[in-house]
């Protein structure tokens, strides 16, 4: 891992003298306390993304978004990102979540805004709760419900099947109906209060049906579907405008939960390299072999989070990394915990509503079942500052580039700008820019910069003009 410290935030120069290549961007501010770095590592080789969080930031928010906002269905995470993106909570960023069924189940557990998707299985999860605090463990569930009179059930899971004598909950994420059949009771229960993991959830009996099964679920609103045994208890025990009570707990989480999101498996613990796939069974494989990766990191202080993509299965571009290269380049981002996301084909980082990654499928950007969005909800404010795409570039004589220029404001905000009064200059050394960005290398090795300039605001981008690329 020496090598990796010696190469971070530097890219490489690409070999090939036919396309224009780029260097290392600096470090970019893409929301306020929200940092994007661009890497690439010749000894992998390895392109690689990273998103620096700062969650002490009052204006950042780490959220989980579940694809169609249903406990089945898949979608690019360019369009969760987008589709969750509205005016005072503006998506910054996401990357790819967790593993999930051809349905786009998620294959471990999920809480989107405080309402559990899907329930623990014995594999990582990461989360935050409501008070900022992030955190990598694998929890249970351990749901109970209370009657009018404080009688207690034990609720089995959450928005899945079911089951012979079981309990089982579902929410607005199920679907618009519970699926069930006729061999059982349900109860639809109004909520009272928000539905939140780790707190008291209660709510009133508005129907009973010991009849049809398959119960419509509407918005703040729960079913209660029991079988046998469960179903035997909700006709004793329940009556129409009883009022309730429910727990839904995540142990050895005891904090109220805002977001989680199911991985596999734990990488990092204690700032130590924990490849954790025996533990949570999966093959060996699995990890010892390179493939695209995505993974988020916490602090030791726990006051800044890292999202990493590795792209992979793209010969002589990057090779993807195994778990053990991924938790060591982890390590000397700062990384003190560590879990691995869904990765080859699902691996995805999105900036701006842009895909900043290149994923491995020959299609393009894959449909996956949920993601991991950085929000931030600073207020919009004046334009402040200019930002040219690329900022720094290397072309052959008589090449172009088409360059873009991007205004924000303070809080790096997009501020959209008046093409017209958008204006493009250039040393002639190096070359020509017309006044759409787009700019033709001269003939002859040098380097200079393209400006543009908005009213009082300019920036700048470096280009270099070489015959050949050593």
């Amino acid at each position: 891992m020496k090598k990796i410290v010696r190469f971070v935030f530097f890219l490489s120069l690409v070999s090939s003298l036919s396309v224009a290549y780029s260097e290392a961007p600096h470090r970019t501010a893409v929301g306020p306390g929200i940092w994007h770095h661009e890497i690439y590592l010749t000894e992998g080789p390895w392109a690689i993304h990273i998103l620096e969080i700062d969650l002490t930031n009052h204006y950042v928010k780490i959220e989980t978004a579940k694809a169609k906002e249903q406990l089945q269905g898949r979608t690019p995470t360019s369009e969760i990102a987008r589709s969750n993106s509205r005016s005072g909570h503006r998506v910054v960023a996401a990357v790819n979540g967790d593993f999930f069924s051809s349905e786009g189940v998620p294959v471990g557990a999920q809480i989107s805004d405080g309402v559990l998707v899907s329930s623990p299985v014995q594999r990582s999860v990461f989360g935050i709760t409501a008070d900022k605090e992030p955190f990598i463990s694998i929890v249970d569930l351990n749901a109970k419900l209370f009657t009018r009179r404080n009688i207690p059930h034990q609720i089995h899971v959450v928005n899945s099947s079911r089951r012979e004598n079981q309990l089982i909950l579902y929410n607005s994420f199920r679907g618009k109906r519970t699926g069930t059949n006729q061999w059982g009771t349900e109860v639809i229960v109004k909520l009272s209060n928000r539905f939140m993991v780790n707190d008291t959830i209660h709510g009133i009996v508005t129907e009973i049906d010991s009849v049809s099964g398959n119960n419509s679920v509407e918005e703040e609103q729960i079913v209660l579907s029991g079988h046998n045994e469960a179903g035997n208890f909700l006709k004793k025990n329940m009556r129409i405008q009883d009022s309730l009570k429910i727990i839904i707990g995540v142990p050895p989480v005891t904090a109220v939960i805002g977001s989680m999101i199911g991985g596999l498996p734990r990488i990092i613990r204690d700032g130590n390299r924990s490849v954790e796939y025996a533990r949570e069974k999966i093959p060996d494989k699995f990890a010892t072999d390179r493939h695209p990766r995505t993974a988020v990191g916490i602090s030791k202080d726990e006051k800044k989070m890292y999202f990493v993509t590795v792209d992979g299965r793209q010969p002589g571009f990057s090779a993807g990394m195994s778990l053990d290269e991924l938790s060591g380049f982890m390590l000397n981002l700062g990384v003190y915990q560590g879990m691995n996301l869904d990765g080859g084909g699902s691996t995805t980082m999105v900036i701006n509503n842009k895909v900043v990654n290149r994923p491995s499928d020959a299609t393009g950007e894959r449909p996956v079942a949920n993601a991991l969005l950085v929000v931030s909800t600073a207020p919009v404010g004046k334009l402040t500052y200019l930002r040219i795409y690329p900022e720094s570039i290397t072309l052959l004589p008589g090449q172009t580039c088409l360059f873009k220029v991007q205004g924000f404001d303070k809080y790096h905000n997009p501020v959209p700008l008046n093409g017209k009064k958008i204006h493009w200059s250039c040393d002639q050394k190096i070359g020509t820019v017309d006044q759409t960005g787009k700019f033709r290398a001269n003939a002859n090795t040098d380097y200079g910069y393209v400006h543009v300039q908005f009213g009082e605001l300019a920036h700048s981008a470096k280009v270099r003009v070489y015959h050949e690329i050593d």
